[in-house]
């Protein structure tokens, strides 16, 4: 009898898809019920025979489950299911993500077997991943730098987000400690002095230029009217926040800013999930939630992702995304879009789900990204602004995206370099660009191998229009090569803008590196370029698609296999 059972079990597990391994999970319980049964056997009825046979074998159904339920934690999976058949019985199974347990109930006949184990190792995603929502803040209509931190080594899978908010006055005003902000709101002086520089030079007006993060550096300087309507005014490019027209004031900068506390972005640690504002009204300022981007993938986006049907969502609703794998170990960027400007000091309860049932909760109070402190030193004579000479327009880049909003606006577009080859020392792979204005695409000099020193310009005939590179490498006698990327794909293109860090990236196989094609716009290991310049980095050759940002890249990504340059100008 032994013997025959011990050949069923063999053979069962055997037929049965991804359940083999269960017979080395049970085998010695399943030997010690399957030895019960022979003794009890010998002396009983047949209805005693087939009650114990199927005791034994619901219990290897309930490991079958255990097993299921293991594997698909591993894969970042729910292992939640019910009446799952498998050979003569069926399971169900439950689980506690916060406990780390798993249930299965399983069945054969009359028999019923519960077992309930707490899973080995940080299986759950909850359990392997940290919620850091105290770098958090605001830009514009734009909650954004909230962390997901992986420290395990299964799968963990983002399914959905769950966000409410607090707009309200009340709320506002409470700080990261419980205490309330009650804000000086007559800041204003009537017999304000101005500084007397006479009269502006010709064809120039008068403003006063207020660094960020240091007020008191205040000074006059002349700018083009075009400069301030483009650059200066209404703190466009963030660094001209509190700039205004005419000469400076003699008095105290302070006077004419608001003099309220600056709102910094806090975590709040509250019991059963309260906040310190409990006592205020709650308000969503009227605003929904329109998009999630996630590892810079958009994976949420009213009526587009993950599906048509996918509408803006209300603060306190579960919003669906495309299934984000967490893959590797690291930090996990996530952003926020509203469609309303959002309030300096709202607070936000963030609820990250997971595939497999899990949750992590984080309740933040989030400020505005603090500015950079200029190093603007005070002249004692008015000077023209250096930074900003002819007042260009600026591109704007929110991802990869790269927009002009204004129209009647120049962007040329120069290659800079070129090298990518079939392997490391191989025959060089040829390499040639088309350029998407609102998806409209048009081949670049010829469609013919770039290998550096081209230059292609274009004049916007509307506002907002977005521009892509799209950048193809082809070789037919290297196993046919031929891959095609776009300048919004976030894993095989960089955009550089003044003030970031060269790329730490040595060329493949001996080619140049990208510190070598960007030379001559580096100064002490930092990018310079004018603010209305950006550099498109291309990598052609390695497939990145799910390298986590700040992992480890293969060696064979240099991010030089197409080095683009864009300057926009105006052309009034």
């Amino acid at each position: 009898m032994m013997t025959m059972i011990k050949k069923l079990l063999k053979k069962t597990l055997k037929n049965q898809n991804g359940m083999s391994s269960v017979a080395t999970l049970g085998m010695t319980l399943l030997v010690a019920a399957a030895a019960a049964s022979v003794v009890e056997i010998s002396g009983n009825d047949h209805k005693q025979h087939t009650d114990n046979m199927q005791a034994v074998k619901s219990l290897y159904v309930g490991h079958a489950g255990l097993e299921r339920s293991l594997d698909r934690l591993s894969q970042g999976l729910s292992p939640n299911v019910v009446d799952m058949p498998f050979d003569d019985g069926k399971f169900t199974v439950t689980s506690d993500p916060s406990l780390g347990t798993i249930t299965v109930t399983s069945k054969v006949g009359d028999s019923k077997k519960v077992q309930t184990i707490t899973a080995d190792g940080p299986h759950f995603a909850s359990k392997c991943n940290e919620l850091i929502v105290d770098q958090a803040t605001i830009d514009g209509k734009r909650l954004q730098n909230i962390q997901l931190k992986k420290t395990c080594n299964d799968k963990s899978i983002l399914s959905a987000v769950k966000v409410s908010w607090n707009w309200s006055d009340c709320a506002l005003d409470v700080n990261c400690d419980g205490s309330v902000n009650i804000n000086d709101s007559d800041n204003s002086n009537d017999d304000v002095e101005y500084e007397d520089v006479g009269d502006a030079p010709n064809g120039k007006v008068w403003i006063c230029h207020v660094p960020p993060g240091n007020p008191d550096n205040a000074h006059t300087i002349s700018v083009s009217l075009a400069g301030w309507i483009h650059g200066h005014k209404a703190g466009k490019g963030k660094k001209h926040g509190m700039d205004y027209l005419g000469p400076c004031q003699v008095e105290s900068h302070e006077e004419v800013v608001e003099d309220d506390d600056i709102t910094v972005t806090c975590e709040g640690q509250f019991e059963d999930d309260n906040t310190l504002t409990d006592d205020c009204i709650e308000s969503d300022g009227s605003a929904v939630l329109e998009g999630v981007t996630f590892a810079d993938q958009v994976v949420f986006e009213k009526y587009n992702k993950p599906h048509a049907e996918a509408g803006p969502t209300q603060s306190g609703d579960m919003t669906d995304t495309v299934d984000a794998v967490m893959s590797a170990n690291g930090i996990y960027y996530m952003h926020l879009d509203f469609d309303k400007v959002i309030p300096s000091g709202a607070w936000f309860t963030v609820t990250a789900m997971y595939a497999d049932g899990s949750e992590l909760v984080g309740i933040v109070k989030a400020g505005e990204q603090p500015a950079p402190v200029e190093e603007d030193p005070v002249d004692e004579d008015p000077q023209d602004d250096p930074a900003d000479p002819s007042g260009e327009p600026e591109p704007q880049v929110e991802g990869n995206t790269v927009t002009l909003v204004e129209s009647g606006v120049q962007a040329e577009f120069k290659v800079l370099g070129s090298e990518i080859t079939c392997g490391s020392g191989g025959s060089a792979i040829n390499v040639r660009a088309k350029l998407c204005m609102n998806n409209a695409c048009n081949e670049l000099w010829g469609y013919s191998d770039l290998d550096g020193g081209e230059v292609h310009a274009v004049t916007t005939s509307q506002t907002n229009t977005e521009f892509k590179v799209i950048a193809n490498s082809y070789l037919s006698s290297c196993g046919n090569f031929n891959k095609t990327y776009g300048s919004d794909n976030v894993y095989q293109v960089r955009v550089l803008k003044n003030g970031q860090d060269v790329p730490n990236l040595d060329g493949y196989g001996g080619q140049q590196s990208v510190s070598d094609y960007v030379q001559d716009y580096v100064s002490n290991g930092k990018i310079v370029l004018n603010p209305n310049q950006a550099i498109f980095l291309f990598e052609l050759g390695t497939d990145l698609n799910g390298y986590a940002p700040g992992s480890n890249l293969p060696s064979s990504a240099d991010f030089q296999d197409l080095v683009v340059l864009m300057t926009v100008t105006s052309t009034d």
